[in-house]
């Protein structure tokens, strides 16, 4: 993987938040995808999840290993905490989704060559790369917004 995730993060970080300084208030209580999903609850899950990237690094540094998480877990948690992302004031879940943002993607800039490469030889990629979860949700935004 090489630095090249540093370039993508970097250019994904820009894209965030170029198209949260563009959101209009009513912008983000847009639906997405259906479900109950709007602009500002996805913008909370990319807060949230990348908070998560980050404290799984804290405890890589401390254990040497990473904590799995099973791929049900995930639907799991989204499911769970999607009334707490909706209810949050939509300009806070913005301005989270930037900050946590700019703080996974410095974590994952100061890591160590041989961190990088335990995520990615243990089927991690988007631990480094976080474009990975990004993109795609930002693109469903893109579609929301038309």
């Amino acid at each position: 993987m090489g630095q090249d995730h540093a370039a993508r993060n970097t250019e994904g970080l820009d894209q965030l938040r170029e198209l949260v300084r563009q959101l209009r208030d009513l912008d983000l209580t847009r639906p997405v995808g259906g479900d109950g999903w709007t602009v500002s609850s996805t913008l909370a899950h990319l807060a949230f999840w990348d908070n998560v990237a980050v404290e799984r690094w804290t405890q890589f540094d401390r254990r040497g290993a990473f904590t799995d998480m099973a791929d049900p877990v995930f639907d799991i948690v989204n499911a769970a905490a999607l009334e707490q992302w909706r209810a949050l004031p939509p300009r806070l879940a913005a301005d989270q989704a930037v900050a946590a943002a700019e703080a996974v993607a410095a974590r994952i800039a100061g890591l160590s060559a041989s961190a990088v490469e335990a995520a990615v030889t243990t089927g991690r990629p988007f631990m480094v790369d976080r474009t990975i979860h990004w993109t795609p949700h930002l693109r469903e935004i893109d579609r929301a917004l038309g």
